[in-house]
């Protein structure tokens, strides 16, 4: 996706990601595909297009990075872990 938007557009100067999905259930009755789902769309589609970016960023010596997250990866809820787990690791990752 990132190559293709990139020949057609041009260098990638502004990525923003801003996905989520989530599955409300008690721990003990969250199945694991639930899980690994949330954490594909809300944080490893982040990592795989910011990853993809960030060397052209750096060679050009320009480009912003912008990752929207939940504001559960300060505050959590109820049956809400996955969610909560993974804006957390979005609201911390180092950029």
């Amino acid at each position: 996706m990132i190559e293709g938007a990139a020949a057609t557009l041009g260098p990638v100067g502004i990525l923003r990601n801003n996905a989520g999905i989530q599955h409300v259930a008690p721990i003990e009755s969250l199945p694991p595909e639930k899980w690994e789902a949330i954490l594909a769309v809300n944080l490893s589609a982040v990592f795989h297009p910011t990853r993809a970016v960030r060397p052209e960023m750096k060679r050009r010596r320009w480009g912003r990075n912008v990752d929207i997250a939940s504001a559960r990866g300060m505050i959590g809820a109820a049956f809400k872990g996955a969610y909560a787990a993974a804006s957390t690791a979005l609201s911390d990752s180092p950029r």
